[in-house]
């Protein structure tokens, strides 16, 4: 382990439950220093950018490759009309002008926003009326992410990541 190295070791013998802990342990060590890893890279970004176009941009990029999705938008809330409206987005068409209402639980959206709480959904079938359009290509995605952001108990933006195939973290 202090080289890095988390290939499990198998025993044959009384010490293979012990073996199998053991490995249990190291596997999810591994998978928390990916994740803690990943997680220090989008703080550092959020960090560095003083711009808001460019700090909702360089976070739905890295966002987007950490996750090997394709489209990833940021919803600002504006208390005044009570919507959530696109502010940013990487993949979406240049005519997108998605907007909701923050009282209405409706949606891939209204989860997320009902519970506060991360909502992925996944195994969408081919035929399903989730599309988004983006430069010249209707996109049938196969699973969408839906991260609310809070602050006071009050959600005020949301992160929406598409992919045309399973989320890979």
């Amino acid at each position: 382990i202090n080289s890095g190295e988390f290939t499990p070791v198998v025993f044959d013998n009384e010490f293979g439950l012990l073996s199998a802990s053991f490995n249990t342990m190291t596997e999810s060590i591994q998978s928390n220093l990916e994740l803690y890893h990943k997680i220090n890279r989008i703080a550092e970004l959020m960090l560095g950018e003083n711009d808001r176009r460019s700090f909702f941009i360089s976070v739905l990029s890295n966002l987007a490759e950490l996750t090997d999705s394709q489209i990833a938008a940021i919803f600002l809330y504006h208390p005044e009309s009570g919507r959530f409206t696109l502010s940013e987005s990487i993949g979406l068409g240049p005519d997108s002008e998605i907007r909701f209402n923050a009282d209405r639980y409706e949606g891939v959206i209204g989860l997320a926003l009902a519970t506060q709480t991360i909502q992925i959904i996944t195994q969408i079938p081919e035929d399903t009326p989730f599309a988004f359009h983006t430069v010249g290509v209707r996109f049938v995605p196969r699973e969408i992410m839906t991260i609310p952001l809070i602050s006071n108990r009050q959600t005020i933006a949301v992160i929406t990541l598409v992919s045309l195939h399973a989320f890979d973290f």
